[in-house]
């Protein structure tokens, strides 16, 4: 990755600032990870799951949601960061074009800066594509998304680097030789949009459909960081706290739990099950069989049964059905396939990150050994340290929430289908 950068002995990271500066010194971040790794990752991250948004556009059964939501501010917001880095990128090629002009032998052979080129290039799509996703989320009344909540963190952490060198070549005395005001300028007002937007995107919208009351459980109609951390929890839990709960306290269930819903949704897969095995047992029941003409000679007839166990003198080919039923557990599996696969992602992110713990805590075991140490490493490590446990239990918690509300609603299924089972024989 060093290679896209402006020289090929540009490095990734500002070690000399993280290990000779002294204990007030805040680390730097190198230009070249500027313009690589914290340009690309929120990028490629919302291009990896924004099919995800795409299938929560498919799903939803709610209406547009309301012009004047929070959601509507972001997509003016959106577009505003849009534009502000189409015009970082014209002016960065239009500055490097006349440097190179003026005095060729200070650019890299005349060769645009490939890095800072693509990184914006691509920030820029990523953006657009926001826009899209933005626009979506107001058409089919989602009302929060976690992917394009996550994307706007990461923009606004991968940001803080370039943010701190804008501000000191602005207002301090330590900023970096090349005074570009004018970029600086638009990275500033780019990256204060972003931290507007990530704080609008902790609220969630609501559809012109939605029915809010006290009886509504808030779940599927909180924000994204409200789901996470379980704040839309925190009213029942208080009120459970300072007495017993009774049966008008709790809310209604939401209608993803229902059992009218969930027994709809499961019948359909079972029909779909129970045609395809009656259609595969219809094509082994056509057996041949044989019977003679007007002229005596043997000719071969396809019979077609019921799909049951035929009993003819001259058929000596007789069917024999030994193919099993279609299978309650798979169909079980179909029903709620993607929660499962979204608590399976969970609880593997959780088990993947047990093996950073033991390495932080050796690397905080050297630094505590080691006096010359400068202090933003352990300060760095001691950050490292908490924000790997809120993770973890974020990731277990969603995990176990997941878990729990399936095995509820498996239980609704095979009950209802034991009661119209029962009901179905008399």
């Amino acid at each position: 990755m060093e290679a896209f950068c402006i020289n090929e002995n540009t490095p990734l990271f500002d070690t000399e600032s993280l290990t000779n500066g002294n204990s007030t010194t805040i680390p730097r971040v190198s230009e070249c990870y500027q313009q690589t790794t914290l340009y690309a990752l929120p990028a490629f991250f919302l291009l990896i799951f924004s099919p995800l948004v795409i299938y929560d556009f498919k799903k939803s059964t709610k209406g547009p949601l309301l012009r004047r939501t929070p959601t509507t501010l972001r997509i003016f917001l959106c577009g505003f960061l849009l534009v502000n880095v189409l015009i970082q990128i014209v002016y960065f090629s239009a500055t490097f074009t006349w440097n190179h002009n003026l005095n060729p032998s200070s650019t890299s052979n005349g060769a645009l800066p490939i890095a800072k080129f693509l990184s914006l290039l691509l920030l820029d799509i990523s953006l657009f594509l926001a826009l899209i996703l933005l626009l979506g989320c107001r058409r089919f009344g989602l009302a929060t998304s976690g992917v394009l909540f996550n994307y706007w963190l990461l923009l606004a952490v991968c940001g803080i680097p370039r943010f701190r060198e804008s501000i000191e070549l602005w207002f301090g005395e330590n900023g970096r030789d090349n005074k570009d005001y004018f970029a600086a300028l638009l990275f500033i007002l780019y990256y204060v949009v972003v931290v507007k937007i990530l704080f609008i995107s902790c609220f969630a919208d609501h559809s012109r459909t939605d029915e809010i009351n006290q009886k509504t459980c808030p779940e599927p109609s909180v924000s994204f960081l409200n789901r996470i951390l379980f704040i839309w929890f925190d009213g029942i839990a208080r009120l459970g706290n300072m007495r017993a709960l009774i049966i008008d306290d709790l809310w209604n269930l939401p209608e993803r739990d229902k059992s009218k819903h969930l027994t709809r949704k499961f019948e359909r897969i079972r029909e779909k099950q129970f045609k395809s095995y009656n259609q595969h047992k219809i094509k082994k029941v056509k057996t041949p069989l044989l019977k003679k003409n007007q002229n005596g000679i043997e000719e071969t007839e396809l019979l077609e049964t019921n799909g049951y166990k035929t009993d003819y003198s001259t058929n000596k080919n007789e069917f024999k059905d030994n193919s099993s039923p279609p299978s309650l557990i798979w169909a079980l599996f179909l029903t709620f396939k993607f929660s499962l696969f979204g608590a399976i992602f969970y609880k593997i992110i959780h088990d993947l990150l047990q093996f950073a713990p033991p390495k932080l805590l050796d690397l905080l075991l050297q630094f505590i050994e080691t006096p010359e140490a400068n202090i933003w490493n352990g300060i760095g490590i001691a950050v490292c340290m908490f924000l790997l446990n809120f993770i973890q239990s974020m990731f277990i918690h969603q995990y176990f929430h997941i878990m729990f509300r399936i095995g509820m609603n498996v239980r609704s299924i095979l009950t209802s289908a034991i009661y119209k089972k029962g009901s179905s024989t008399f």
